[in-house]
């Protein structure tokens, strides 16, 4: 999901998070490989007891929340707090599948397992087509983290030579 909202960048700043919800912010280093925890985009971390949630802002690390993303949403959900909504898209499946391939965390591998043992219809073709677009526009390791995630996939599911030979 994605979220947009003046309400969102002053529960950062203002610690609203904690305060009215509970959470506080965590550390990134028991989730991300040390690579991504020196990328420049990297998300807020907050915790509640055992729960734990990750914000990205506009881009998961060098991956850019594109409009064709934001067109393809599933569903909306509009929070009103005072004067101020929060906003939250909920991506397409596919986004979804592609956006947790690219963060390399375990969690985010079975999150795309179940999702693609629920929904008969994935497009792969779409999925493939936003690693290369990425890839393009400065991304370096979208095509190879989509095709290591594949790679493990294709162990479980049935997976098409001609997706690994697009990539």
């Amino acid at each position: 999901m994605y979220c947009c909202s003046n309400l969102l960048q002053s529960a950062f700043s203002q610690n609203h998070l904690n305060i009215l919800l509970g959470y506080k912010r965590t550390s990134m280093v028991s989730v991300y490989s040390a690579n991504l925890i020196k990328e420049k985009k990297k998300p807020e971390m907050f915790t509640r007891g055992d729960e734990r949630f990750d914000i990205f802002l506009k881009s998961v690390f060098q991956t850019t929340f594109r409009e064709e993303m934001k067109k393809r949403f599933f569903a909306r959900h509009d929070y009103t707090m005072g004067t101020n909504t929060l906003t939250v898209f909920v991506l397409s499946k596919e986004d979804l599948i592609f956006l947790k391939s690219i963060t390399r965390r375990e969690k985010d591998f079975d999150d795309i397992l179940t999702i693609v043992q629920r929904e008969s219809n994935v497009n792969w073709n779409l999925i493939i087509e936003e690693a290369l677009w990425q890839s393009k526009h400065g991304d370096g390791w979208a095509i190879l983290d989509l095709e290591e995630t594949l790679k493990r996939l294709k162990n479980i599911i049935f997976l098409k030579k001609e997706y690994f030979d697009r990539l």
